[in-house]
């Protein structure tokens, strides 16, 4: 059930992406805005569903464990693996903006959970933060501000993007989400299971099995 739960929430999160892409790309949407949010999230779907379902669940130490599990997989091994295959560039605004914003909201995250708990409070900063931050890196790229590897990179993925009809595309993001609901539940229910039966702790199921998992689109 925890495979076929993975396999929901990777499979929806894909056919998310491809209706709200085509959505976009038929209402005119520049490539390099779609190529920025909608592509870029659609990726971290599985990490939001799984973390809120497991948050509804009363799953809480799973919800954060699991991100900061899937962080500590995406820059360890996504980039381990991906630079021994091939040398990786790395862009001039990720080392002067993105980087440097990275540090900062892991830095919060450390200060916020001191205590021992995420009020709601933080959670609506860490939400402020990424509106902030969806907005500056959209604006950039509006303005140009990107370097042209790094342009070219993302107007070739969103380029790849079929165009559907309104209908189709509607029906794929529908589906999409029921995926990624489905999944995320199925991932939660099998994954607490495992735990107490293999008497692990949510935490480490959430930061090893669950973080990987939700990790395999990026």
């Amino acid at each position: 059930f925890l495979i076929i739960g993975f396999v929901f929430l990777i499979k929806g999160a894909d056919l998310f992406v491809e209706g709200a892409a085509s959505i976009a790309k038929k209402f005119n949407v520049p490539a390099m805005v779609i190529g920025l949010t909608v592509v870029a999230m659609g990726t971290s779907a599985p990490e939001a569903a799984v973390s809120i379902t497991s948050s509804l669940a009363g799953q809480n130490d799973m919800s954060v464990a699991n991100v900061v599990g899937s962080n500590f997989f995406n820059i360890l091994v996504v980039l381990g693996v991906s630079s021994i295959i091939a040398t990786l560039p790395v862009e001039k605004n990720t080392i002067k903006k993105d980087a440097p914003f990275l540090l900062i909201v892991s830095g919060l995250l450390f200060l916020f959970g001191i205590n021992l708990r995420i009020s709601r409070v933080e959670g609506l900063i860490f939400l402020g933060l990424f509106i902030y931050f969806l907005i500056n890196t959209v604006k950039n790229a509006k303005n140009n501000a990107l370097d042209g590897e790094e342009e070219a990179a993302i107007t070739a993925e969103v380029e790849n993007v079929v165009e559907f009809s309104i209908p189709k595309t509607i029906l794929l993001s529908v589906i999409g989400i029921a995926g990624i609901i489905l999944g995320g539940d199925m991932v939660v229910d099998s994954a607490t299971k495992i735990a107490t039966t293999l008497g692990m702790s949510a935490n480490l199921v959430g930061l090893t099995i669950v973080a990987v998992g939700t990790s395999l689109p990026e």
